[in-house]
């Protein structure tokens, strides 16, 4: 649903010359998802790992992975 909602309301790139990696619809979705289920970016990450038909749903490529999705917790 964020998915759709975002095609509507937001170009699909920031910039002419932005890189066209993910639309800004697929972030958009993803960053809907995290803060609905009140996941981390981790989390969210490997959900989307784990469940191929919302990357599907929202036509990613492949999964995002950031920076900070990849620092491992100090215990």
């Amino acid at each position: 649903m964020a998915w759709a909602v975002a095609k509507r309301a937001l170009p699909a790139y920031q910039h002419v010359n932005s890189p066209k990696k993910f639309t800004q619809h697929q972030l958009f979705a993803r960053l809907a998802l995290k803060n609905y289920q009140r996941l981390d970016y981790r989390s969210i990450v490997e959900q989307l790992l784990d469940c191929p038909s919302l990357t599907e749903a929202i036509e990613l490529d492949y999964i995002p992975i950031t920076r900070r999705c990849r620092k491992r917790p100090i215990d």
